[in-house]
C-alpha cells in the first residue's frame, strides 16, 4: 500500500514546487492587464540587445576592426583581450540598454529587478544543493569531444595564472550581466502582464543564445531557464542565478582544463 501511494507523493512535490509556485508568482507580480509602451519598450529593447551581442560583441568583430586588433595584439597575453572584449562588451549591451529603459521609460530603480539580495538560509542552501545536482552531470560530459571542442572559449586559459584569472573574473561579470537581462529586467517586466507566462516567454531567447553549444547544453538551458526563472521571481532576486550559473560555468572551464591536461600544467608550472 505504501508502494502505490509513491507515484501519488511524488506528482504532489512536482505541483508544489511548479504549479503552485507559478500560482504565487501570478498573485504577486500579474496587475496590469493592458498591454502600454512599456510593454512594447521591453520588446523592442530585447529585440536590440539580442541583436547588438550578436554581430557586434562576437571575437570576430574585434578581430576585423583591423586597427584595434593590430593594437591588442601587440599587447601582452594578446589572445586574451581579444577574448575579453566579448565579455566586456556582451556584459555591457546586457547592462545599458535595459537600465536605460528602466531609467528613462520607466523612470524605476534598478535594483527592484532582481539586485535584491534575499539573506533567508533556505534559499542559499536551495541554490547550493542546485549546484550538486548540476555539477555531476557537467562532469560526466566534460571529456567529450564536443565539450572540449568548446570550453573553455579562451584556448589558452590555463597558460598563466595571469591569464586564467582576467579570463574568469570577465567570464563572470557576463554572467552577472546575462541574468540582469534575462532574469531581471526581462522577467520582473513581463510578469507584470503575463505573470508566470513570463518565465517561458524568457526562455525561448535564452535557449537561442545557446544554439551554438552543445546539444545537452543547449537543452539544459530550458530546464535552467525555467528553473532560475522561478526562482526568480519568487525570491524578487537574481543573485541565487549569478552565484550558480557563474559557479557552474567556472567548473566547466576548469573540467576542460583538466581533462586536456593543461590545468595540471599549470599548477605544476606554478607550485
Amino acid at each position: 500500500m505504501h508502494f502505490n501511494k509513491t507515484p501519488g507523493k511524488i506528482l504532489s512535490g512536482i505541483k508544489c514546487i511548479t504549479v503552485e509556485q507559478w500560482q504565487r508568482i501570478d498573485e504577486d507580480y500579474k496587475t496590469n492587464n493592458n498591454f502600454d509602451l512599456k510593454a512594447l519598450s521591453v520588446f523592442i529593447a530585447a529585440a536590440a540587445v539580442l541583436i547588438i551581442s550578436k554581430y557586434f560583441c562576437k571575437t570576430d568583430f574585434i578581430v576585423q576592426q583591423h586597427e584595434i586588433y593590430k593594437f591588442l595584439l601587440k599587447l601582452p597575453h594578446p589572445i586574451l583581450w581579444v577574448k575579453l572584449y566579448w565579455a566586456v562588451s556582451t556584459s555591457a549591451v546586457y547592462f545599458l540598454i535595459p537600465a536605460f529603459v528602466i531609467k528613462v521609460i520607466f523612470k524605476e530603480k534598478i535594483r527592484d529587478f532582481g539586485f535584491h539580495f534575499e539573506k533567508k538560509a533556505w534559499i542559499l542552501l536551495l541554490y547550493f544543493a542546485l549546484f550538486l545536482i548540476v555539477i555531476p552531470f557537467v562532469y560526466a560530459v566534460s571529456d567529450s569531444p564536443a565539450f572540449l571542442k568548446k570550453y573553455p572559449f579562451y584556448k589558452q586559459a590555463a597558460s598563466s595564472l595571469f591569464d586564467l584569472f582576467f579570463w574568469e573574473a570577465g567570464y563572470g561579470v557576463q554572467f552577472v550581466m546575462l541574468e540582469f537581462f534575462f532574469r531581471g529586467f526581462l522577467l520582473f517586466t513581463l510578469a507584470r502582464y503575463i505573470g508566470t507566462y513570463s518565465i517561458f516567454v524568457m526562455v525561448l531567447p535564452y535557449t537561442m543564445i545557446h544554439f551554438t553549444k552543445p546539444l545537452p547544453e543547449t537543452c539544459g538551458a530550458v530546464i535552467t531557464g525555467i528553473t532560475l526563472g522561478t526562482l526568480a521571481l519568487r525570491t524578487r532576486s537574481i543573485y541565487g542565478g549569478v552565484i550558480i550559473h557563474t559557479a557552474v560555468a567556472w567548473s566547466m572551464d576548469l573540467f576542460a582544463l583538466y581533462n586536456k591536461g593543461l590545468l595540471q600544467k599549470l599548477i605544476s608550472k606554478v607550485f
